[in-house]
């Protein structure tokens, strides 16, 4: 359990402490330590958090990017089994999101094909963007 100074209980896995496999995390920490930590998940009762370096803490915040940003996204997914025939195309555009695209581009795009993008709208949790 880890103090957070808040009023839920904090966790950690041994696998997201470190990078090498560790049976206890009281082989590597003692009571008391302190150390640095990323919140991983918020749950109702307890924040589960992470020291080890992730690939998802290299992501950029969806604050960097602005409506009308031309980037570099990867093809992650193409999903054609939307009701009404709509094609949603999920990118990977460096954000800590994917960002994503409706519409017919499934004949031309490919999972892992790079491409450019243009940041159509933001939300809160999701970028919407028009292949360029």
């Amino acid at each position: 359990e880890l103090d957070l100074g808040l009023d839920k209980r904090g966790y950690i896995s041994t696998a997201d402490f470190c990078e090498e496999r560790i049976g206890n995390i009281s082989e590597v920490a003692a009571v008391g330590d302190q150390v640095r930590a990323r919140v991983l998940a918020v749950k109702p009762t307890e924040v589960k958090v992470s020291i080890k370096d992730r690939p998802e803490f290299a992501k950029r915040p969806l604050s960097e990017f602005t409506k009308g940003d031309e980037i570099d996204a990867t093809v992650m997914n193409i999903d054609k089994t939307r009701r009404g025939g709509t094609t949603v195309i999920y990118f990977d555009v460096g954000a800590v999101v994917n960002a994503f695209a409706t519409g017919r581009g499934e004949a031309v795009l490919e999972k892992g094909m790079k491409v450019k993008v243009k940041v159509d709208d933001l939300r809160r949790h999701s970028i919407s963007v028009v292949p360029v």
